[in-house]
């Protein structure tokens, strides 16, 4: 609600700025309009996500055949860390109201997705049974952002204009997904039992949400008129958000089978629904009186922090 009560103080505050101005402007026929694809290079900080989560591995106890075909329980870790969210394009548009020759009133939307991919081999113990495994990890984070704010005008030289701008971010359908596949090389390519056909591979999804965050923007910029209608723009500022956003609302979905002996119950992702909310795989240790292992979670807040430079044409009117 905080959040939101700033949005809402700094909006009033932009109207009394706005509405005298506009008043004067239009007495002056000065005003005018500008509508901008924009090109962004960004990449949001992502602390925990980054340095911990993506690191995170996959750990689980299950029964497999000892040397003389023995069923007894054994500790397994998948350690299959990704590397970090990488700085990236997106593409977005942008509106501007230039209410004075030094004023303007900027909207602006754009949407950003991050995706982290790797594979490692192993040993899985499928159906008890020790198989040479592929396992193939893929995280994916997007959100959509929208952009209100205030620009003014610094100087403008010849066919050159320099300016200032300031204004809120509201990041809004934050989704999060994490493909987890596992490729039994050793198995059979398909066997019935029971009814039900084995194949050689085995998957987990799981996704969450969160409805969003607010950020505060600073930046500059300066744009170059081919003609007095349009302009090529280039602009570097700095986002911050007021507090992290929360995963929420996880769902997991697997295609293992009752035959496979495992416990998806006891299988220790990345990360983990907890109450409400998403915690990533922080630490864990094997009890060997319980003969499982014990794992802690912790919460994994998003830090959208973010530097960011945008290519712009914009066309007045």
């Amino acid at each position: 609600m905080q959040l939101h009560s700033g949005l809402i103080k700094y909006l009033s505050t932009m109207m009394l700025i706005v509405l005298p101005v506009s008043d004067a402007v239009a007495d002056n026929n000065e005003l005018s309009w500008g509508f901008s694809p924009v090109i962004t290079y960004s990449r949001p900080k992502l602390k925990l996500l980054n340095e911990k989560e993506l690191k995170a591995p996959i750990v689980l106890t299950a029964n497999s055949l000892d040397e003389v075909g023995n069923s007894i329980k054994t500790p397994f870790t998948f350690n299959n860390p990704l590397d970090d969210f990488e700085a990236g394009l997106s593409g977005g548009i942008e509106f501007q109201w230039r209410l004075h020759k030094n004023h303007s009133l900027v909207l602006g939307y754009s949407s950003w997705e991050g995706v982290s991919s790797g594979s490692i081999s192993a040993n899985f113990p499928l159906q008890e049974i020790l198989s040479n495994t592929i396992q193939n990890r893929k995280t994916k984070l997007s959100y959509n952002e929208f952009f209100v704010g205030w620009r003014y005008r610094l100087f403008q030289r010849n066919k050159y204009n320099f300016y200032f701008q300031s204004g809120f971010n509201e990041l809004y359908d934050i989704d999060f997904r994490e493909d987890l596949s596992f490729e039994f090389i050793d198995l059979p390519t398909f066997s019935v039992v029971g009814g039900l056909v084995n194949t050689p591979q085995r998957n987990i999804i799981v996704q969450a949400q969160s409805t969003g965050t607010l950020m505060l923007q600073f930046g500059a910029g300066g744009e170059y008129f081919l003609a007095d209608w349009f302009s090529l723009g280039f602009e570097a500022g700095y986002s911050f958000g007021l507090e992290d956003a929360t995963l929420k609302n996880q769902q997991r979905r697997w295609d293992f089978l009752a035959m496979d002996n495992i416990s998806t119950a006891a299988m220790n992702l990345p990360t983990k629904k907890v109450g409400n909310e998403t915690q990533y795989l922080s630490d864990f240790y094997y009890d060997e009186d319980e003969e499982e292992y014990v794992a802690v979670y912790e919460k994994l807040g998003l830090d959208f922090d973010s530097w960011k430079v945008m290519l712009k044409f914009t066309v007045y009117y």
